[in-house]
């Protein structure tokens, strides 16, 4: 979990499940891959994030948007509120525009997916092991 600011107001993720996080994490696997090469692990700019959901293919977008954005919470006070109903497929603040959907998706992807591919990318690039006698 981890709290953020975006524009006048403070945000949180919250976990994400984790067969959604599988599903999410293979709609966005190769571009995703791709630019973590590219960074050598040294974390996803929101350009990166822009270019990964740009190359996703359009049906895949919106599962991955609004999967994220149910992992995300709005500060209210001293209360935090969800700001996606999934159920409804809408977004609970009118106030909230699309580069601030952008921004909180990207926030959910490097918290969530972004370690769990730099491992993958670290395990593909070490040579295999083999035995004596195989």
């Amino acid at each position: 979990m981890r709290e953020f600011k975006v524009g006048d107001h403070d945000y949180r993720t919250v976990p994400f499940d984790v067969f959604l996080q599988i599903k999410v994490g293979l709609k966005v696997s190769t571009a995703l891959t791709k630019a973590i090469q590219k960074t050598e692990g040294d974390g996803l700019p929101l350009q990166d994030i822009l270019d990964i959901l740009a190359g996703t293919p359009g049906e895949d977008i919106d599962f991955v948007v609004q999967s994220c954005l149910g992992c995300v919470q709005r500060r209210e006070g001293s209360a935090w509120a969800t700001i996606y109903n999934r159920e409804a497929k809408r977004i609970a603040y009118a106030d909230i525009l699309p580069i601030d959907v952008l921004t909180l998706t990207a926030q959910v992807l490097e918290e969530y997916l972004l370690p769990f591919y730099e491992g993958l990318v670290r395990l593909a690039s070490v040579p295999a092991k083999t035995t004596p006698g195989s």
